[in-house]
């Protein structure tokens, strides 16, 4: 089960090569439940790894289900930890390299997995952190339209996701108080549309300084970004910045911390004996599937030996009753083995006019005068 396969690999810390099967679950077909993600968002943050945090996060969204409450929690925490301290998205994996002579006259012929069709459905194609984080914070948001810290998620989201259209629309909405948010929520939005990717804001605290010698990317100064964002974004910025005095009070990743605590502690125990119950199940399920395998086992081997009696039986039969069809056997016998062609030598001596000499003839022997036909000679023997 998928249960098996994530321990496993938890266990022997293959976190890259876990990460790579779950995102390609057509071809692996391992798909995780609540519980799996469970188990590896609460790995991930223990380790302080809420890079892959995060993405296990966003797995749960393309699932578009966040109904049980321990894992909107910790999908929530995961994408706002990521986004205090944000590293590199994507992983690229240590691929050996082959040294190969070169050949001026060889085709280099590339391999291509897949031909992908020129369409993006806005869903399963997403592969970048801002659009992923930002559609699970959206997702997870609209979930509850009057609760403060939903509609706050669902801001951050607009702001990963640019969504230029539908962020106006919503901070129109805060203008006019339809909509409450926290503060932090608005410096957040305001942060990240303009930041094209979300893991290059901040330097990576995990991976070691470029030395003086090296070429280190300093982090996107965000006058720069504001200055080369476009004229619509710039009156987002506007409106956003205008609403400051709206925004209510609280630190959005605390008060998120606070509620993932108060919500495992609530609803663990219920967690825990869901889960017994669905392993009970699974054994269950097993024992009659393998029940099912074993009585068609037995059926098999009963039309076997039905067959072979069967066949003993004709063979008895026929032994007993020989003489009495011994008739029929002939017959039998003559059309299964037909009489062959009769063969006649000729001897070395033996010349026929056409130097066939000791050469073999094959064909059918001409018939003698049956006895009805044959006429003897008139012998007369002579007078003396």
């Amino acid at each position: 089960t998928q249960h098996a396969v994530i321990r496993l690999y938890l266990k022997l810390n293959k976190i890259q090569e876990l990460l790579t099967i779950l995102d390609d679950r057509l071809n692996y077909g391992i798909f995780p439940d609540e519980y799996c993600n469970n188990l590896l968002m609460n790995y991930f943050i223990k380790t302080n790894n809420f890079r892959d945090a995060a993405k296990i996060a966003a797995i749960q969204m393309l699932q578009e289900d966040f109904s049980n409450e321990i894992t909107k929690h910790f999908a929530l925490y995961s994408c706002l930890k990521y986004l205090e301290s944000p590293v590199q998205w994507i992983v690229e994996e240590a691929r050996e390299e082959v040294e190969q002579e070169e050949d001026e006259e060889e085709i280099v012929k590339i391999r291509v997995q897949y031909l992908r069709n020129p369409y993006f459905d806005g869903h399963f194609d997403l592969t970048t952190a801002n659009d992923l984080i930002g559609k699970t914070l959206m997702t997870i948001g609209r979930s509850d339209p009057d609760d403060v810290l939903h509609q706050s998620y669902y801001l951050v989201g607009l702001g990963l996701t640019k969504n230029t259209q539908e962020s106006k629309q919503f901070l129109v909405n805060v203008q006019n108080d339809k909509i409450k948010v926290t503060r932090d929520a608005l410096e957040m939005f305001k942060k990240f549309i303009i930041t094209e990717d979300v893991s290059q804001t901040t330097s990576n605290p995990v991976e070691p300084a470029a030395s003086e010698g090296e070429n280190s990317e300093a982090a996107p100064n965000p006058a720069e970004l504001k200055a080369n964002v476009s004229e619509e974004i710039q009156a987002i910025l506007s409106l956003a910045e205008g609403l400051t005095s709206k925004g209510t009070e609280g630190n959005l990743l605390q008060v998120t911390e606070n509620n993932l605590k108060n919500t495992v502690q609530k609803f663990e125990a219920q967690e825990i004996e869901k889960q017994k119950q669905k392993y009970q199940l699974w054994d269950t399920e097993r024992e009659q599937i393998l029940k099912k395998h074993l009585d068609k086992l037995k059926e098999e081997q009963i039309f076997d030996n039905i067959q072979k009696k069967k066949e003993d039986l004709a063979k008895e039969e026929e032994r007993l009753f020989f003489f009495d069809n011994e008739n029929e056997i002939d017959l039998l016998l003559e059309k299964k083995y037909p009489p062959k062609k009769e063969v006649v030598v000729k001897k070395r001596n033996e010349f026929d006019g056409k130097r066939n000499l000791g050469r073999t003839v094959i064909g059918k022997r001409k018939k003698l005068p049956t006895e009805e036909s044959y006429v003897p000679p008139d012998m007369h023997k002579p007078y003396k």
